[in-house]
């Protein structure tokens, strides 16, 4: 499921666990990372940035994570990481990152 940082923030503050945030770079380690997760019945964040160079466009990828993050059986955020501008940034929420950090 597709789910906001925010509340999981939260939830992880007040029960007192952590919540792991992986970057990927490929589908493999897309789907590696989620897989785990399932497996450990537990919510993630996982964020690919500015540095991505992968075998396809940040559109193609971004749609892929989201649709990912849909699917699961647990907590996904789709993070995007570092973005150096505001137009990047503005790119990355548009094709569905629901966390986003600048710098």
């Amino acid at each position: 499921m597709l789910a906001d940082i925010r509340y999981w923030e939260n939830d992880a503050t007040n029960k007192h666990y952590a919540i792991a945030h992986f970057n990927v770079w490929n589908a493999e380690m897309l789907m590696g990372v989620k897989d785990a997760a399932e497996e450990a019945k537990s919510p993630v964040i996982i964020s690919f940035g500015t540095g991505f160079v992968g075998n396809t466009s940040f559109e193609d990828f971004s749609h892929m994570m989201v649709s990912m993050a849909q699917k699961a059986t647990v907590p996904v955020i789709t993070h995007w990481d570092h973005g150096r501008s505001m137009e990047i940034i503005h790119n990355a929420w548009t094709h569905g990152m629901n966390s986003l950090m600048r710098g």
